[in-house]
């Protein structure tokens, strides 16, 4: 089967569809944070510490993730809700970042990023490797086609866009992108979705 025909099985199931949108937005859109955190740091002074303090607030973030996810699949919440939830949550946390005053106001701010980045992503490789088992290789495969290249196309633009408007504002429109699609996510719930990606049933 050629990749092609890979993804578009990949896209005609409803949960595959919209996991890998809601994953390309976050690699897209937010995952750039982490490639751009001496830009941000330097707002609040200058050091390598405050580039460490930002990525152990990811780091942190990314180990409550792990917390909560568990309970969001406990409680059986459907994944395109998960996934919206997740975006929006994330967007607050953007938001926050580009406003902090300070360095520990947009430490917990990446503590918010790195929650949920951790939900998203696990979600989404677990639907990928799942929900079709025949096509478990090769939509694993693509999962990370789309999160790392969609990475560097977002740190790329995203930088770009920092360079013209401010770090502050261009972290506020990725921030207002990511929460739109979040947000479009949780008032168009799909009646096909299964709850929890992990505990779905294969197509």
């Amino acid at each position: 089967m050629s990749l092609r025909t890979a993804v578009q099985r990949a896209f005609a199931n409803p949960v595959l569809g919209i996991v890998i949108v809601g994953s390309l937005t976050f690699a897209l859109l937010v995952a750039p944070i982490e490639q751009l955190a001496p830009v941000i740091a330097r707002r609040h002074g200058e050091g390598a510490h405050l580039i460490g303090f930002l990525l152990a607030g990811l780091a942190t973030g990314g180990i409550l993730g792990t917390v909560l996810r568990t309970r969001l699949d406990r409680r059986g919440v459907p994944v395109d809700r998960l996934i919206g939830g997740s975006l929006l949550a994330t967007a607050i946390g953007m938001i926050g970042l580009a406003v902090a005053p300070n360095i520990f106001i947009a430490v917990v701010a990446l503590v918010c990023c790195g929650t949920f980045w951790e939900v998203i992503y696990v979600e989404a490789l677990a639907a990928m490797q799942t929900m079709i088992p025949s096509l478990s290789g090769v939509l694993t495969g693509v999962f990370f086609t789309l999160t790392l290249g969609g990475l560097t196309l977002g740190a790329l633009l995203v930088g770009e866009l920092i360079d013209l408007v401010g770090v502050d504002v261009g972290l506020s429109i990725a921030g207002v992108a990511t929460g739109a699609y979040g947000v479009w996510r949780l008032v168009r719930p799909s009646p096909d979705v299964a709850p929890s990606s992990t505990g779905a049933p294969t197509v």
